[in-house]
């Protein structure tokens, strides 16, 4: 059993600080033990979810001779993230011994502040459209820059079609009328993350059709509008049973951020729990749910009239039974806890300090050459590195 100890800096309900949960999750159901450093808190809804998980330390007070690996959970490198990353890398300096690092780069951005890390190390990003942001942002093309992929750990268990009670029973419970065509959608309530002009459009849309659109979680200055739009806004909610029953009520997911989905947690929920997802790709920003396409019940609409078009259509399939086995092979806890394992096997076996990558043989869904030049478009050593001079500029 191995001492893992996760590293975040993400204080809200979702985004890292969800990533960096489930992977502790998967990591105790692999049977190793789970130690937390927030370094930016723990959001007050999450916290009773962490500690049943593992026990939570300040970097301050980590005994670094009783780790043996540390899983750090990143997003774009910001003036905050960058100075996150140099208070790990100084504190880890002290040791008198240095444990692997598997990194999760949840948007697959260049790390190469982490090439100063003294022992065997790893990147992990979520897919593998990501998988080439990460090579085109670093400039390089060697295997030991090819990243491993590992998904966001789902709770396959949890997340499950409802039975027809438990269907009619959830939306009772979000008061939907007899034979009434909900379309929902649920996010965090951050403006980059809602096309609110589309949901606005979307809404009317519905209204005409005597159809109801259930928001949760919309960007609080955009209710009003949205309101009078037509749609059911609710605020944003931790209870995963009422997320859970949000998904069981509707019949439809519809899914529209404005700058894409590195992962996109809840629209695999709602596939998990048996809904159809409309998607508005943004193929210049994206994206693991480009890979997403392969599950039934998937739409991966890349106009804005095409995904209103089908958001507002009755016709939708719902995830096969093929599908979903598909998704937890991929995605469940389970699968997750042996991607991680492995992982750590090949950190602690191999003599280093030095760096591990995949083998280009391992690649399953590589984005074909024009999806390539998309993402070298936005993603390349040029561009990298002018954000990152923006960024270390803040923090001086």
């Amino acid at each position: 059993m191995a001492n893992v100890l996760v590293v975040f800096a993400d204080g809200s309900l979702g985004g890292v600080a969800r990533s960096a949960q489930t992977a502790g999750a998967a990591w105790k159901i692999a049977g190793h033990k789970v130690t937390f450093t927030p370094l930016a808190g723990i959001h007050s809804d999450r916290a009773a979810e962490f500690t049943d998980l593992g026990t939570i330390t300040a970097l301050r007070d980590v005994d670094w001779s009783d780790i043996d690996l540390v899983h750090l959970h990143h997003a774009a490198l910001s003036a905050g993230t960058i100075s996150q990353i140099e208070e790990l890398l100084s504190a880890v300096s002290m040791a008198e011994s240095w444990p692997p690092l598997l990194t999760h780069n949840v948007f697959g951005v260049n790390d190469q502040i982490l090439d100063r890390w003294p022992g065997n190390r790893a990147t992990a990003v979520l897919g593998e459209w990501a998988a080439d942001q990460y090579r085109f942002s670093r400039g390089a093309w060697h295997t030991i820059d090819l990243p491993f992929v590992v998904g966001n750990a789902q709770d396959t268990g949890f997340f499950r079609p409802p039975t027809a009670d438990e269907r009619e029973l959830a939306r009772q419970k979000m008061q939907i009328a007899n034979g009434q065509r909900v379309v929902l959608r649920v996010g965090s309530p951050l403006p980059s993350k809602w096309d609110v002009r589309a949901y606005l459009r979307l809404a009317t849309v519905l209204a005409h059709d005597g159809a109801q659109l259930i928001l949760i979680g919309p960007p609080p200055d955009a209710r009003v509008a949205l309101e009078r739009a037509g749609a059911i806004v609710r605020a944003m909610t931790s209870d995963d049973r009422v997320i859970r029953d949000s998904y069981w009520a509707a019949d439809a997911f519809a899914l529209n951020s404005a700058r894409g989905e590195s992962f996109g947690n809840v629209a695999m929920e709602a596939l998990l729990s048996g809904l159809p997802v409309v998607y508005r790709a943004r193929e210049y920003r994206d994206n693991t749910p480009w890979e997403f396409q392969r599950f039934d019940g998937f739409y991966y609409e890349r106009t804005s009239a095409e995904w209103l078009a089908r958001a507002a259509s009755g016709v939708l399939k719902r995830p096969d039974a093929t599908s979903r086995e598909a998704m937890i092979e991929n995605y469940g806890l389970e699968a997750v806890a042996r991607m991680q394992s492995d992982l750590y096997a090949r950190l602690a076996t191999t003599g280093g300090p030095r760096r591990i990558g995949r083998a280009r043989g391992d690649r399953v869904i590589r984005p074909n050459i024009l999806h390539q030049a998309r993402i070298l478009a936005r993603h390349n050593q040029l561009v990298s590195r002018i954000r990152e001079l923006r960024v270390r500029r803040l923090i001086k």
